[in-house]
């Protein structure tokens, strides 16, 4: 019996039409978080594999983030804040609903019905060095280092973590949306990174970056380039089935 999968090239034929719609999710990820404070955008590259067990190849499609910081944009908003000068590896440390932390560069944020400091986009408690934030005053101030005052009294100082290494954050963080990220296992911090938090500032998403240079709209005819690719390679798979 001669399977499909046996046919020379029509594994390779398939594995494309899958990475080619990793491209186009992409595509429309950057678009619906273009304006996302935060968010930082995926990269997809298409890997031609041997596999020397059935003497073929498939496609693959590799993803990763794009660590790089968008631009620090000012709001006048005294519960915004961006983080800057960590070198593109720097996040304000976020609690989960299910008590895990978490990390984001999304520093919009907003008081909860306990007076809790929490992200505007899901109501996650932004953390300090001692926990959640409770601000009964509502009268917040950040400095440059991170702490927290509400009138004259220290509240706290925000828990920020740097990390030391790209290709750690690449290998070990893990994300659904591209905003809010979780670690699987711990990785090394630079500890001496002399970051700074910007009050009134919010972090611009990377893909607003990219587009306002050039790169999103070429990504985008290329994206439209493959999209068109796929419904070529859709049709000759279809025919292929039918033979």
């Amino acid at each position: 019996v001669l399977f499909r999968s046996d046919i020379t090239g029509f594994k390779e034929l398939a594995t494309s039409s899958e990475a080619y719609m990793n491209h186009f999710y992409k595509s429309m990820e950057y678009s619906v978080n273009m304006l996302t404070p935060g968010y930082m955008r995926r990269s997809v590259s298409s890997i031609r594999v041997y596999d020397p067990e059935n003497n073929n190849y498939f496609v693959q499609a590799r993803t990763n983030r794009r660590w790089i910081d968008g631009r620090p944009v000012p709001t006048e908003r005294d519960l915004d804040i961006s983080l800057i000068n960590a070198d593109s590896r720097g996040f304000f440390c976020v609690k989960l609903p299910n008590g895990m932390e978490a990390y984001t560069r999304d520093g919009r944020l907003r008081y909860n019905h306990e007076n809790k400091l929490v992200t505007i986009a899901g109501g996650l408690p932004i953390l300090g060095e001692e926990g959640e934030i409770i601000a009964l005053n509502k009268d917040v101030y950040f400095n440059e280092k991170g702490v927290v005052y509400s009138g004259h009294d220290q509240l706290d100082t925000l828990k920020i973590k740097v990390f030391k290494d790209f290709q750690d954050m690449t290998a070990h963080l893990y994300t659904m949306d591209g905003i809010v990220f979780i670690l699987d296992k711990p990785i090394e911090e630079d500890l001496e990174m002399k970051y700074k938090v910007l009050q009134g500032y919010v972090t611009q998403s990377n893909s607003f970056q990219s587009f306002d240079s050039g790169v999103y709209k070429q990504g985008f005819k290329a994206n439209i380039g493959a999209f068109k690719m796929l419904a070529k390679t859709t049709k000759t798979l279809g025919d292929a089935m039918n033979k």
